[in-house]
């Protein structure tokens, strides 16, 4: 067999996950691209969050007021005339990564490498803030080098830390949270500074700290003292940063469980979660793996079920790593987030998308379900029998009228939330199953008939709702029938974007925007307009992609600015959205750049013959005999606008014999690729070489080598072509209105794999079949049952040779219902 395909399927549903990574400081030291690579990078992985570390060395990254005024540097100085904080968001975003703001060095305000004397210039100017040991020493010192603190119990450090993330909240808006670190003391020898004894005499009536020790009467008291003073802190940042961004997360980095139990830091973590002081917790899980599992369930015990808890991973060896984050992710954990970057090759971030990352996730506090398996928010009283299959293989399913099932959905970010139930399909389950949807002091009733729209997504309700708050969604029988309890779901409706738009021509408008959208609404010529007034004739959706549309309009000139004004849209389920302003200009030479063998842009190695020839592109012609690779032709050009470029090369007619696998390297802004293509069978066309992207200011070349192994390799025409952005929506985020689902299958074109992500709704047999351009059929799978949930088809065509082929999936159910889904790939070697 020439083929080989392989069935991949996550257990169930993909469930919203968070996969987030520390990002280590050389990435935003390095400048926008390395910035843009490592999001791609991050992105391409399947990760969907990255933590900037954003304060340390006892300075910003970006120009903080707060410190300045402190009597630190305004900015880190490496970093001045540059805002890195603020090009991240916008770099990360473009590749729908969230971004946490981490301020790694918290109540630590300086690291003086050996000296004891030099306590930077905050406690320089504040030498009252500084944190103060047992035996009257002014720093940390330890085998990394010395550190210098602030005292938790200063009433003015208090105030600092509060304004500082008060300031980055304020100054940026579109960031997704903050991250707090080291809230807490660097061992239980410090607060004895003055102002710190005094204060707990003052407060306690206690003796002078430098004379309670451990087994003293009062160390209990002055240890349940000082950690109230680090509580303090967790509470002011949290609500400071609350107050001026309801919608931004706030989470810590926090010491493991076995810290928490000897009290060793100080830390009430615990506290801070059943108080309200934080969204979610990273818990520095840095273990080995026999200790892993304790301390992972002592974490979970001790977090507040309406906290989300983030593992935090410490990549030592890629096995342990693989064990840890399966272990969390197996065992109720929210998400994991991976100390650090650095540590994640190319090699680690492709292993951790095929073994534990393998598809597409949302984030738990932006899209939150709850299956009838989620003991911490879900409850039933009266009878119930529990059943494979539904979502996430069980459901309930109950004939007593006097059942009741219970979701509690917490809320960690203010908005707008659609609200969403599924079941599973069954002939004799009630008509009239009863939602009843409390929150914000009021409640919202909804009968469902759980006969019809099985095994999807059906919605319910949409309402605004505040941060910290509870929805709860009671589900009661009030008719005959069985009633079936499965899932629920809470969606956070995001503001409308265009993440991608572009004028290919002058006749059509291409957007891409950041959510699948409502197709009346969509395709309504008149909820677009463009001025100058430019009649809108059409729309069309790009494909079956819902978030993507296509305007025909009347010409656009050339060179002219256009306003676009977009109004009236709504998301899947009918919820309006916000309207949206872009500016655009028709520009021929950047929508498609041309480079001939003529040009300026090109240029050859080695002895080319040249040929006339009316088929080729401006007459004429180049080409070699094969040889050993030394020899080359090459075509680049200038980049004037970031996007995504289709990359397409003109083979001309011929008499020769041009080689079946010649050698291109694609220069692009993410490093380069390589793509062996069949002259032979693209004679007279445009042959794909691939999309990339391509970013303004720098050049991208495509490089044709003389590597092959026979005939002679042509090169004439180069073209970059600009196309919409290919990513692809996480299927756990879009709407389902099928019961199976086929997203666009990547990479495309390919040399040796592409993976085809399905969405199921409900358990079906899948074949796959495979076709060449004249109807053969090449390849046919077994048929193999598939649970509901998210799975991938991974296409492997070792032995095919270059060209087009036709795919098919084919469908079937239980019930004998069929559905095929047709797609195109193209094989380049």
């Amino acid at each position: 067999m020439f083929i080989l395909l392989i069935f991949s399927q996550l257990i169930g549903a993909q469930m919203p996950q968070a996969r987030g990574v520390w990002l280590s400081r050389d990435v935003i030291e390095g400048g926008v691209d390395l910035i843009e690579s490592t999001c791609h990078k991050l992105a391409q992985a399947n990760f969907n969050r990255i933590f900037v570390n954003v304060y340390y060395l006892g300075a910003t990254i970006y120009p903080s007021d707060v410190l300045q005024q402190a009597g630190g540097p305004r900015q880190h100085i490496q970093f001045a005339g540059r805002d890195p904080l603020a090009e991240t968001i916008e770099i990360a975003h473009r590749w729908n990564l969230e971004v946490i703001a981490w301020f790694e060095y918290g109540l630590m305000s300086h690291y003086s490498g050996n000296d004891t004397s030099d306590s930077g210039p905050i406690l320089t100017a504040h030498p009252d803030w500084e944190a103060v040991d047992n035996q009257s020493r002014h720093y940390q010192q330890n085998q990394w080098g010395v550190f210098h603190w602030m005292d938790a119990a200063h009433p003015e450090v208090k105030q600092f830390m509060e304004d500082l993330f008060a300031e980055i909240a304020a100054r940026y808006p579109q960031l997704d949270g903050v991250e707090t670190d080291r809230i807490r003391y660097p061992s239980t020898d410090f607060s004895y500074s003055a102002v710190s004894r005094q204060r707990y005499q003052q407060q306690t009536g206690g003796t002078d700290p430098l004379y309670i020790y451990p087994g003293h009467a009062e160390w209990a008291q002055w240890t349940a003292w000082r950690e109230s003073q680090i509580n303090q802190i967790a509470r002011r940042i949290y609500q400071a940063v609350k107050a001026l961004q309801p919608d931004m997360l706030v989470s810590a980095a926090v010491a493991p469980p076995y810290m928490l139990l000897s009290g060793s830091k100080l830390q009430r973590w615990d506290v801070w979660s059943d108080s309200g002081y934080v969204d979610a917790l990273e818990h520095m899980l840095y273990l080995n793996d026999s200790d892993f599992p304790n301390q992972f369930e002592l974490a979970r015990q001790k977090t507040n079920p309406h906290v989300l808890l983030y593992a935090g991973i410490d990549f030592n060896t890629l096995q342990s790593a693989l064990f840890q984050i399966n272990y969390a992710l197996t065992h109720q954990a929210d998400g994991v987030t991976i100390w650090y970057y650095k540590d994640l090759n190319d090699e680690v971030l492709q292993t951790l998308r095929d073994e534990v990352f393998k598809t597409k996730a949302a984030l738990p506090h932006q899209d939150l379900i709850i299956d009838d398996g989620a003991s911490r928010f879900f409850t039933a009283t009266g009878a119930w029998d529990k059943y494979s299959g539904g979502f996430n293989d069980s459901y309930l399913l109950s004939a007593d009228p006097a059942a009741q099932a219970v979701f509690d959905a917490p809320v960690w970010l203010s908005g707008h939330y659609a609200l969403f139930a599924r079941w599973p399909a069954q002939s004799d389950l009630t008509e009239q199953a009863l939602w009843r949807i409390e929150a914000n002091d009021s409640a919202h009733s909804v009968t469902i008939n759980q006969q019809k729209d099985a095994n999807r997504w059906v919605f319910l309700h949409a309402d605004s709702f505040s941060y910290g708050s509870t929805v709860r969604l009671q589900l009661t029988n009030s008719a005959n029938g069985k009633l079936a309890a499965d899932a629920v779901r809470l969606l956070r409706q995001k503001p409308l974007k265009a993440i991608d738009y572009f004028a290919p021509d002058s006749v059509h408008l291409n957007l891409k925007f950041n959510q699948w959208i409502d197709s009346a609404a969509a395709l309504s010529p008149a909820n677009y307009n463009i001025q100058p007034q430019v009649e809108v004739i059409n729309v069309a959706f790009v494909g079956q992609d819902r978030s993507a549309v296509n305007l025909q309009t009347a010409p656009l000139t050339p060179g002219q600015n256009y306003q676009l004004q977009i109004s009236a849209l709504k998301d899947y389920v009918g919820i309006p959205l916000n309207d949206l302003t872009l500016s655009f200009t028709f520009d021929p030479q950047l929508s498609e750049i041309v480079i001939d063998n003529a040009s300026d842009t090109f240029t050859t190695y080695g002895q080319w013959q040249t040929v006339a020839d009316s088929c080729a592109i401006n007459g004429d012609w180049l080409y070699i005999q094969a040889g050993s690779g030394a020899r080359f032709a090459q075509w680049w050009s200038p980049i004037q606008q970031d996007g995504y470029y289709r990359v397409q090369v003109f083979i001309p007619c011929s008499d020769l014999t041009l080689t079946s696998d010649a050698h291109y390297a694609i220069l692009h802004n993410f490093g380069s690729s390589s793509v062996i293509l069949s002259q032979q069978q693209a004679v007279g066309n445009w042959a794909d070489l691939g999309t990339y992207y391509l970013k303004a200011g720098q050049t991208a070349s495509v490089k044709l080598s003389d590597e092959a192994s026979a005939g002679v390799i042509a090169a004439d025409a180069l073209r970059f072509k600009r196309t919409l952005n290919p990513t692809a929506l996480p299927l756990s985020n879009r709407p389902l209105p099928d019961d199976f689902t086929v997203g666009a299958n990547y990479p495309n074109p390919f040399n040796n794999q592409t993976l085809i992500p399905l969405h199921l709704t409900l358990p079906a047999k899948v074949r796959l079949e495979l076709f060449d351009v004249r109807g053969r059929r090449v390849f046919s799978s077994a048929e193999r049952v598939f649970h509901a949930g998210e799975h991938r088809l991974t296409l492997k065509a070792e032995q095919l040779s270059s060209g087009i082929y036709f795919f098919v999936v084919r469908f079937r159910t239980a019930d004998h219902r069929q559905k095929a889904h047709y797609g195109k790939v193209m094989v380049l070697k």
